[in-house]
């Protein structure tokens, strides 16, 4: 196994807040550089602060990437003084190069996104010494499974073995292999397993009462989710890009879903809210969420049929599926501008003719606000009528569209995000002059083929 330590190589040069430079250092082959920020009084100890580190490691002559170890010593000695560690923020951010990180007893924190989106790690180690761990300071490692804790630590020690931080009640951090101990968790903090593709199930137990925004985000393999009696709320878009999962059971003392948990969750097929909630029930085929009060469709599936119940399509409702072929029916009063972002493969759009507040005029394959002729969504068969006066927010973001794209002169306003994220579209044929229109700030953000 090779194994990576951290030692200075040369000294300090003037007072102790000079920024100076350490290496890391297998033989005389290899070596990876760290940038010490400052070194500080902390209390009674002096401290360095690792922030930073040069990604070029050579190995006999030839750059590699199979470091197993990464070792971050607990103190460090120059001119016989002896410095404690701390990992600074974006320290490690974005290094792919080391597979387990081992901190050894003395360093005392991890500052925000110290370790982000360290695609290859494997493991981390935390010693009793490090007793701050910023919650974002793992977020995105996306082969993390092992989170092993001193028993020792005094913050982070009581739940040691089931490979996650959790910090009075809260899980700060999850891995693939994390096991929630029972009656230890009342929250899964925001974010908290981001981008683990190592993780593929998940029992949530008893006694967690919050899972707060985007919590499992990212995490593409998780296909299987069982949450507690004990949930009560849920914040924004919890289960948002787990592209595998295929179902969802809200428990019944769900007080409160502050917006659609499965965003961009194109294999999910069931929907379903256990009989009893005050709050939230599911519609006959079991693939919505509704909001009982305001007849809100909260999230739905692919499939689903908008029937009486529903009133009112809330934001992001069907954000990110696979929808082909939408209709409106009469009884639809309130469609938020968002509620269809992001559905990449609309094919047809159709509005009962009945509605009196939205409608699809000449057949145009979109949806009109009909008092205001604002264009709410479109799809790739879209003719925009020449009596619309607005392409509203989120209006074609995510779809793909056809190569060109007819706006007529009676459009005057395109407003934010219209157009982000776009496939396909190459160019726009105007009705009138594009100096005549009022385009808002990121209108066509991120659309790769556009030519404006």
């Amino acid at each position: 196994m090779i194994r990576i330590y951290a030692y200075i190589l040369f000294a300090l040069l003037g007072h102790v807040d000079i920024i100076a430079a350490n290496c890391v250092v297998l033989d005389k082959w290899l070596r990876y550089t760290l940038t010490i920020d400052s070194v500080s009084r902390d209390g009674m100890k002096d401290t360095i602060v690792i922030v930073d580190y040069n990604n070029t490691y050579e190995w006999d002559g030839i750059y590699s990437d199979g470091i197993d170890e990464l070792v971050i010593p607990g103190t460090i000695s120059i001119n016989n003084k002896v410095y404690h560690t701390r990992i600074g923020r974006k320290a490690f951010a974005d290094c792919k190069f080391f597979h387990d990180v081992r901190l050894e007893d003395g360093v005392d924190r991890i500052d925000g996104y110290a370790f982000y989106g360290c695609s290859n790690m494997h493991s981390i180690y935390i010693p009793a010494s490090t007793t701050v761990v910023a919650p974002s300071a793992l977020r995105n490692c996306e082969a993390l499974n092992i989170i092993s804790v001193s028993k020792s630590n005094p913050v982070y020690g009581s739940c040691s073995g089931s490979n996650a931080l959790v910090e009075n009640g809260i899980l700060q951090n999850g891995c693939g292999s994390t096991i929630i101990p029972e009656g230890k968790v009342v929250e899964i903090a925001h974010q908290a397993f981001m981008g683990c593709k190592a993780l593929k199930s998940i029992i949530i137990p008893e006694g967690v009462r919050r899972i707060a925004s985007e919590a499992f985000r990212g995490c593409s393999n998780l296909s299987d989710v069982i949450l507690p009696q004990s949930l009560t709320e849920m914040s924004g878009q919890v289960f948002g890009h787990c592209t595998r999962l295929e179902s969802l059971t809200i428990p019944k003392n769900v007080k409160l879903i502050v917006s659609n948990p499965v965003t961009w969750c194109p294999s999910i097929k069931y929907l379903h809210v256990e009989k009893g909630n005050a709050k939230y029930h599911s519609n006959n085929q079991n693939d919505a969420i509704i909001e009982t009060a305001t007849h809100s469709m909260i999230a739905a599936c692919k499939t689903v049929t908008i029937n009486r119940d529903i009133q009112r399509l809330d934001a992001l409702c069907l954000a990110g599926q696979p929808i082909v072929n939408v209709f409106i029916p009469k009884w639809v009063k309130h469609i938020s501008s968002n509620a269809l972002a992001y559905c990449p493969i609309i094919a047809t759009i159709e509005v009962d003719k009945r509605n009196p507040y939205y409608d699809s005029r000449h057949e145009c394959n979109a949806i009109i606000d009909t008092t205001k002729d604002i264009l709410i969504a479109g799809c790739y068969n879209t003719s925009i009528p020449n009596d619309v006066t607005i392409i509203g927010m989120y209006a074609f973001a995510g779809r793909t569209l056809p190569e060109s794209f007819d706006i007529p002169a009676s459009i005057k306003l395109i407003e934010y995000d219209a157009f982000r994220m776009v496939n396909g579209l190459k160019h726009i044929k105007w009705g009138i002059s594009k100096g005549n229109v009022h385009i808002e700030d990121k209108a066509f953000e991120d659309c790769p083929d556009l030519n404006l």
